[in-house]
């Protein structure tokens, strides 16, 4: 008995404990008359799906917002039921007796009231895809959240006329933003700025998907679109249908932003993390008047990016660092603006392109002129001390052909432009500072004297530039590099040393493959995640390639391409640790090699293979497109694309890419990638572009509908390239089933989708980079959103006779690896083929 009574007194703390967290969180699923939630509690949904409680806005603040959210995930609020006003603990969400949904402060003010009591309410319940619903003695709903929307459009909520989803002020800030967006009596879904200024809309409905990009519906699997106007009144919802685009991904939600852009946000296992898989508008910079005033905007991985336009300063410098709230823009001194004395032009004075610049004019007019060139335009705000900037319009009557902007005139939504005819707004600011204008005491400095101070103070710097500089080769050569290394860890990838992934890999035990740089082996972190541990072991060629992709991998987000987890720079090692990949490489489920002892016995369905490629596709319009800088990865083959467990592909190996500013083009001067998936440009001295990673995604695709190389001299001599082949076929009109994977299953093959893939890879494998498409307009085709004309001729070796080119050809396109090689002894080594290839005719 005594023994009894002392583990009573031991279990009962426990006891306790556990009952008061049962009390804490509690199903909500069903509630009643009398039931009442505190700040210290929340509820969860009937399967736990969504949990509804306070949480801090911002974080560790003690302003508090009942809200409701994603469960066992990052806490995102998907819906608000206050957004103006928040509380303090000690707040509570009672349903009264009289029927109302009531939030009462810790101060026993009402901050929020359902206004349900004359309509019978008895309980409620909290549904499992997040709807709040009130219902009366017959179970019908009389009050529910969905029917007021706050910034985010969850699966299966149903979007009416006049529901109407509005952003948050900033992510610290739930009060209503500017913008918004909801569906009109015509069906479209419309954004709006201030409930003024429509920036824009989805277009008409097709069927199956809203007509403009991101075409809503369409280009958002597995997610499908529902419209029905049977009564008149339009609505729409999404659901989300059968198979994931990945396993792993279970959660969504699309939300308004604070910028004015509704992006659809995946929650992915993988990666602990919500990612951004398509927004509307496309191009962030697009949402009206997002930086404010007087800015320019830059798109960056969905993200838009404003700085102040020359001689601007920001209005609000807190609210400017914030990076997410650009409302009050930046403004600048009208006194800044200067003029010359006599009629010469302003030696200091420049002029900024901008294009789809908006204009507001201030307490100034302008001044109209009619029948002027551009230069006298340009000229005539040079010599006016008022003008802030110029527009010059030709070949439009009854328009005047300049207008000069006063200093008082306020830009919104610029951005460059190098078309200084068409742009409307060309800016003036001073491309030399002004020098200070004191009183003739203060002014004591002669022209000699300025000119020696410039001279002594360049040397200077020149001399601490110069010890800067040799006390950073001696760190560098002393630590081996590793001090130029050290700040990778900001861009968001873990820094680990030599010894965390000696025991995450068993002392290097597992190896998963081998690259042009060193060994790739499988590993287990502290946290159980499985990772691949690439190790570097030629460090003169490969320390550059190592740079590049914990710079460049570190910052890319996307479900297509592989996720760098950290990387080690320790010593003479390096090493990147990227997220794990069950399925191994796309090129493994291809090819069959006589020299392997483990062959893979599964074959890639036809739909498998599709969606294989889109995948990819997405992935490189993701880096050519979407990134702050363009990025060409160079190397794309199926040995660099990834599988999952559910066969998502991940586009790998980032270590040959080299980065480009937008709309900027550099010659690469380093020959790199694989051959058989070159370009010719590759070969020749034109200029690199992204249309490589075009080609080289053709050559993978052909690969992909057919099992084989494209270049394969086991092959019978008229299927020798598989280009030619297809082209051939196609041309005089035999079944195209015949140039599939003869491994598939009869009839599994859609032969439209068949064909258009195959046109596909023969665009992109055009010999002149200028025919084949971009990657954006790819997807568009693999979708089918895009019409594809019939592909001319293949790449330049298919105009060649069956006999005496295959052998010279084939010596330049094999699959030999060139990453390791030096570049200018390579590319000598392969002109010379190519020369001896063309004289072999």
């Amino acid at each position: 008995m005594e023994l009894c009574r002392n583990i009573l007194w031991v279990l009962l703390p426990l006891v306790l404990t556990v009952t008061k967290a049962m009390a804490q969180t509690q199903s909500g699923a069903s509630f009643t008359v009398g039931a009442s939630l505190g700040t210290n509690q929340t509820w969860l949904s009937e399967n736990g799906t969504f949990t509804m409680g306070y949480t801090p806005i911002p974080a560790n603040s003690t302003s508090l917002y009942l809200g409701v959210w994603y469960s066992g995930v990052q806490v995102v609020p998907v819906w608000l039921m206050h957004r103006e006003r928040p509380v303090k603990a000690g707040a509570t969400l009672t349903l009264t007796r009289g029927g109302n949904l009531v939030l009462v402060d810790a101060d026993g003010s009402q901050v929020f009231t359902s206004n349900t009591s004359a309509l019978g309410v008895v309980g409620g319940q909290f549904l499992e895809n997040g709807n709040i619903v009130l219902q009366n003695g017959s179970d019908a709903t009389v009050w529910d959240s969905f029917n007021y929307p706050t910034d985010t459009f969850l699966p299966g909520l149903v979007v009416q006329v006049g529901h109407k989803f509005t952003s948050w002020k900033s992510n610290d800030d739930p009060s209503p933003g500017l913008y918004t967006f909801g569906i009109m009596a015509n069906g479209e879904l419309h954004f709006m700025w201030n409930n003024s200024q429509l920036y824009y809309s989805s277009g008409p409905w097709a069927g199956s998907y809203y007509t403009n990009p991101p075409q809503l519906g369409r280009t958002t699997p597995p997610d499908v679109f529902h419209y029905d106007n049977s009564t008149g009144s339009p609505r729409i919802w999404y659901t989300t249908s059968g198979r994931s685009v990945t396993a792993d991904i279970t959660l969504k939600r699309m939300r308004l932003d604070p910028d004015g852009v509704a992006r659809q946000h995946i929650w992915v296992i993988d990666t602990v993390s919500w990612q951004t898989f398509i927004s509307a508008p496309m191009e962030p910079c697009d949402a009206y008047r997002v930086c404010g005033q007087n800015s320019l905007c830059t798109s960056s991985n969905y993200i838009p990016g404003c700085s102040c336009l020359p001689d601007h300063q920001p209005v609000s410098a807190s609210e400017w660092n914030d990076q997410d709230y650009w409302l009050h823009g930046c403004s600048r001194d009208p006194q800044i603006l200067q003029c010359t004395n006599g009629s010469s032009p302003d030696a200091t004075t420049s002029f900024l392109a901008l294009a789809d610049a908006t204009t507001l004019e201030g307490d100034q007019q302008t001044q109209i002129y009619f029948n002027e060139t551009e230069s006298s335009c340009r000229e005539k705000c040079v010599q006016n001390c008022s003008c802030s900037g110029y527009s010059f319009m030709t070949g439009i009557t009854a328009i005047p052909n300049c207008t000069l902007h006063s200093a008082s005139t306020v830009v919104y939504n610029a951005r460059t432009s190098n078309d200084s005819v068409t742009t409307p707004f060309m800016l003036r600011f001073q491309a030399i500072p002004s020098p200070i204008v004191g009183d003739s005491k203060g002014s004591s400095f002669t022209g000699t004297k300025l000119i020696v101070t410039v001279v002594v103070l360049v040397s200077f710097l020149i001399l601490v530039l110069v010890a800067a500089l040799l006390w950073w080769r001696f760190r560098m050569h002393k630590r081996g590099g590793e001090g130029s290394l050290k700040d990778f860890s900001a861009v968001g990838v873990v820094r680990f040393s030599y010894k965390e992934l000696v025991d995450a890999t068993g002392n290097f035990s597992k190896q998963l493959g081998g690259g042009g740089f060193g060994p790739v082996h499988k590993g287990t972190l502290g946290d159980k995640s499985e990772v691949a541990v690439k190790t570097l072991q030629k460090l003169k060629q490969g320390e550059q390639e190592f740079r590049t992709e914990v710079a460049v991998i570190g910052t890319v987000q996307h479900i297509n391409i592989v996720r760098l987890r950290g990387f080690c720079a320790e010593g003479d090692h390096r090493a990147l640790v990227y997220e794990f990949i069950p399925n191994g490489s796309l090129e493994k489920y291809l090819f069959t090699k006589s020299d392997e002892k483990e062959q893979v016995q599964e074959v890639l369905d036809w739909k498998t293979r599709m969606t294989i490629a889109l995948g990819t596709a997405r992935g490189l319009a993701y880096l050519h497109h979407e990134c702050r800088s363009a990025i060409i990865h160079c190397d794309i083959k199926p040995e660099n694309i990834l599988l999952t467990a559910d066969f998502t592909p991940k586009v790998s190996d980032l270590g040959l890419a080299k980065l480009l500013g937008k709309d900027v083009s550099r010659v690469i001067t380093m020959i790199r990638g694989t051959r058989g998936y070159l370009a010719p440009e590759w070969l020749t001295n034109c200029t690199l572009t992204s249309k490589v990673d075009v080609y080289s995604f053709g050559m993978t695709l052909l690969e992909l509908i057919s099992g084989r190389r494209t270049v394969d001299l086991s092959q019978p001599s008229e299927k020798y390239f598989y280009a030619v082949w297809v082209y051939k076929e196609m041309v005089r009109g035999e079944p195209l089933t015949t140039l599939v994977d003869e491994r598939l299953t009869k009839g599994s093959v859609e032969e439209d989708e068949l064909r258009r893939a195959l046109q596909v890879g023969l665009w992109c494998a055009q010999d002149d980079p200028d025919k084949r498409p971009s990657m954006r307009d790819v997807v568009k085709m693999l979708e089918g959103t895009l019409d594809i004309p019939d592909a001319p001729v293949p790449p330049s070796y298919a105009q060649t006779s069956d006999e005496g080119f295959h052998s010279g050809h084939a010596a330049v396109f094999n699959t030999t690896d060139l990453s390791d090689q030096d570049g200018s002894s390579q590319m000598n080594k392969i002109s010379f083929e190519y020369t001896q290839t063309f004289s072999a005719r």
